[in-house]
């Protein structure tokens, strides 16, 4: 037994040994002394050293991964719920393309799995439930979004979640209220394509080519948006506006870069297909849904770090004080309460 822990502690020394020497070299004080650009360069650096140190200790992957079982829980209910309002006028129809749009990374069963959902959704009424049907689903709803807050909370290290009647109330309200702002955008932005004057403007060729141009990085700044809104509104904490744009511009750019690959391998690859038959649209998607949540936290962990760039050295781990360090800890505060209580008396 001696033995096999000393070679689980040579293993773990090993394995720590190279992120300790990237640690020192990056925060080497020499770089105090070099030229502005350097500096810049290496701060840089710091920030995608972190997340790589953090992503390979497992924690946000185990984060992840709770989330997507949370999530193939209350996927149905939490649609349906925040349809709801929409459903009641029948509008809830017009956002099939918005939710095809977000199940593109799936490959060709997208548009047919989006189907499904608005389906299940459709099929979701208030008089067949009943009222403990209708607790449970409002109950599923409020244990996923308790699981997002937990794992942003995590990130940004808060340990205190919001209270039951707040996170009722901001959440609820955000998930009922979302969808149809989101309708009214879409609206928006179809009034203005049909409108005369747009319309005469699109005769101009550098307007046109303006416009497509424009059109092409909308779904982009959407999602840009949505991330930013979530990294400054879910923490229960204050989130400064640079942290919450920073994270959400990186983790919307990771997760439309990582969609438009992972659709170009799904769209490639045929064996999974001939492997996993009719569970193959099922495999694909919890893969997706792991690799979202994933680049999710890590944008988070971005806005945290802009925001908290003192953590990007040693992360979530304690700063190790040698017992020397401590002495002199002690006297300097020691020295200090003497000098207070001196100069008071």
């Amino acid at each position: 037994m001696p033995q096999f822990a000393h070679e689980f502690q040579c293993r773990a020394f090993s394995v720590k040994k190279p992120f300790v020497a990237v640690t020192d070299f990056l925060w080497h004080s020499k770089w105090a002394r070099s030229s502005p650009i350097v500096q810049r360069l290496v701060w840089v650096l710091r920030y995608p050293f972190a997340l790589i140190r953090d992503s390979l200790n497992g924690e946000l992957n185990l984060r992840a991964m709770s989330l997507v079982y949370t999530t193939i829980l209350s996927l149905v209910p939490l649609i349906a719920l925040s349809f709801s309002l929409l459903k009641a006028f029948e509008l809830h129809y017009e956002l099939g393309p918005v939710l095809t749009n977000l199940l593109t990374p799936l490959g060709p069963k997208a548009e047919e799995l989006s189907h499904n959902i608005i389906a299940f959704v459709d099929n979701v009424r208030g008089a067949a439930l009943g009222s403990v049907g209708l607790a449970f689903l409002i109950f599923t709803v409020i244990s996923m979004v308790q699981k997002v807050e937990e794992s942003f909370n995590f990130v940004w290290q808060v340990t205190k979640s919001r209270s039951l009647v707040r996170r009722v109330s901001e959440f609820m309200s955000l998930i009922i209220v979302a969808p149809v702002l989101m309708l009214v955008a879409l609206g928006l932005l179809g009034t203005l394509s049909v409108d005369a004057v747009t319309s005469r403007l699109l005769q101009y060729e550098w307007v046109a080519g303006g416009t497509v141009w424009l059109s092409q990085w909308i779904p982009l700044l959407l999602i840009c948006s949505a991330f930013t809104f979530l990294y400054g509104f879910i923490p229960n904490t204050k989130v400064t506006a640079k942290a919450a744009i920073v994270g959400g511009v990186f983790g919307g750019m990771l997760w439309t870069l990582a969609g438009k690959i992972f659709q170009a391998v799904v769209a490639s690859s045929t064996q999974y297909t001939v492997i996993y038959s009719t569970f193959a649209i099922v495999i694909v998607a919890l893969i997706w849904l792991y690799i979202g949540w994933l680049i999710l936290l890590v944008g988070a962990k971005i806005s945290f770090y802009v925001q908290n760039p003192q953590y990007l050295r040693h992360g979530r781990q304690r700063l190790q004080i040698g017992t020397a360090k401590r002495e002199r800890l002690a006297i300097a505060l020691m020295i200090r309460v003497a000098r207070n209580f001196q100069s008071e008396s």
